[in-house]
């Protein structure tokens, strides 16, 4: 790649999972991204969720303009151990953080057990 010509580039974003018991809920890191560019689908065994960031720069510094564009896109799918309902995904962006809310076809009851640290 010649210098100063990059690549379009892909990431994975950051993602916190979190196991209710009736829903599961996912936050995703989306910084810079409007929520247009980002798309989010569901079958009842995972959801995928993509997105795409473009931006244009402009410097214009005498007898001469320059342009620089960036891309940058990211793809993830999320399996699930449990059925999930589609149709009921929910999802909301708010300060570059993707907030989705899955909601289980089946509950399940989350048992929490404090261990004593010997």
């Amino acid at each position: 790649i010649p210098q100063g010509i990059e690549s379009i580039e892909t990431r994975i974003p950051l993602c916190d999972i979190i196991d209710k018991g009736d829903r599961y809920l996912i936050s995703l890191e989306v910084p810079g991204i409007q929520k247009d560019n980002i798309e989010v689908k569901a079958t009842n065994e995972y959801i995928t969720i993509s997105g795409i960031e473009d931006g244009k720069t402009e410097k214009e510094n005498g007898n001469y303009v320059l342009k620089e564009r960036t891309y940058r896109s990211f793809s993830r799918r999320i399996p699930f151990s449990e059925n999930i309902i589609p149709a009921k995904v929910d999802a909301t962006v708010e300060d570059g953080i993707l907030k989705i809310e899955i909601p289980k076809q089946k509950p399940t009851s989350i048992e929490e057990t404090q261990i004593k640290i010997k």
